[in-house]
């Protein structure tokens, strides 16, 4: 959609997208963080811990996705609930 969304559902069908092409980049970042962490040699404790730090913060974001995609569910049954 490239105009704004005219009413909620509008923006909750905006919302379910763009989570949707966020958490899919994120899932096969957090996949190659995981296959890189296992075959990382522990000789570099300096990349070891970027390494990890790095996986933390997709951790985070994953995180702070599904907390919105509830919050979105959410809503989105408060609105059905309401416009029946």
């Amino acid at each position: 959609m490239s105009q704004a969304p005219e009413t909620i559902k509008d923006l909750i069908k905006i919302q379910r997208a763009f989570l949707h092409d966020i958490a899919t980049p994120l899932m096969i970042a957090g996949g190659s963080l995981d296959f890189i962490t296992d075959n990382l040699p522990d000789s570099d404790p300096k990349l070891v811990d970027r390494v990890q730090k790095t996986q933390k913060a997709v951790e985070k974001i994953t995180a702070l996705l599904r907390t919105h995609r509830k919050h979105i569910i959410d809503i989105e049954t408060h609105v059905d609930a309401i416009s029946s």
